[in-house]
């Protein structure tokens, strides 16, 4: 096996185990859309993180600049957009001081979840930026708007089968298909990624 099909195995199936933590939360934990929704966000965070690091490997301090800020802009107009989204349906209620009470009542039971979705892309960074040498035939600028169709098309996913949800007396099966369908997109997305990546004629 090439050293880069070996390290998208492995990363793919690291992505497969982090994304089958909500499952775990379903099943065993009677977890709602709203822990989802929010651990889904946290990998948002998760994929800029990582994405920064790229950045800062290629050696682009412009780049890097850039995208902390436009990226960050997106990031927190998905917050919101999901807070404005459940607040209406009626699973939350605005409160003045909604960061501290939000946080204490959600943010603490998803650390570990959120950690597991760090770990899994940290592993995809280390065995296909790093140790295929992805870095060396990527730009700056293909790494600034990289995030971007993969998490678009996990996020529309993730949508509709919240709204599914919302909508459903007994959401748990909704539930379950909205996890199974926002691995398949994320491990296609993945997989495509590293593939352009991977070609000779990426630059």
């Amino acid at each position: 096996m090439s050293l880069a099909r070996k390290s998208r195995t492995i990363s793919t199936l690291a992505l497969i185990i982090s994304n089958c933590v909500p499952l775990v939360g379903v099943l065993f934990f009677h977890w709602d859309q709203i822990p989802i929704l929010m651990l889904y966000w946290f990998e948002n965070v998760a994929i800029g993180f990582y994405t920064l690091l790229k950045l800062r490997k290629v050696g682009d301090t412009k780049y890097t600049i850039f995208f902390l800020l436009h990226y960050g802009l997106f990031t927190y107009g998905h917050f919101q957009f999901l807070f404005v989204m459940l607040s209406i349906t009626s699973f939350f209620t605005p409160h003045p001081r909604l960061p501290s009470e939000f946080g204490m009542k959600f943010f603490s039971g998803l650390a570990i979840p959120t950690m597991a979705l760090f770990v899994s892309h940290g592993i995809s960074y280390w065995k296909n930026f790093i140790e295929n040498k992805e870095y060396r035939r990527v730009t700056a600028r293909q790494l600034l708007f990289a995030p971007y169709p993969r998490i678009l098309a996990m996020q529309a996913t993730i949508l509709v089968g919240a709204a599914l949800t919302l909508f459903l007396q007994k959401p748990f099966g909704a539930l379950i298909v909205l996890i199974f369908a926002k691995i398949l997109i994320d491990v296609i997305a993945h997989n495509r990624e590293h593939n352009k990546l991977g070609s000779k004629h990426m630059v």
